[in-house]
């Protein structure tokens, strides 16, 4: 079991994943930014109208995640990027 650690008072984490809905032929992402206190600062959750391939809506997730992060103000911030096996 991995153990959460905060970020630096002065950072933020963003979290973000993506997801295929293939019987709706649709995809979605979903971003959370937490602060060094593991609170919630905001969090994005948006529909993609094609069912993209796995690497390609973990791509598009994280392009949105670091996007999102700038819209908020975010300068500086830890991004965890996951694995991804197929």
């Amino acid at each position: 079991m991995v153990k959460w650690k905060p970020p630096y008072a002065s950072c933020f984490k963003i979290y973000f994943d993506g997801a295929i809905f293939r019987n709706e032929n649709r995809s979605g992402i979903g971003v959370v930014v937490r602060d060094h206190t593991s609170s919630i600062i905001a969090s994005l959750a948006q529909l993609i109208s094609l069912a993209l391939q796995p690497i390609e809506i973990e791509a598009v997730a994280a392009a949105q995640a670091l996007e999102f992060g700038e819209e908020i103000g975010i300068s500086e911030a830890v991004r965890f990027l996951k694995v991804i096996s197929s």
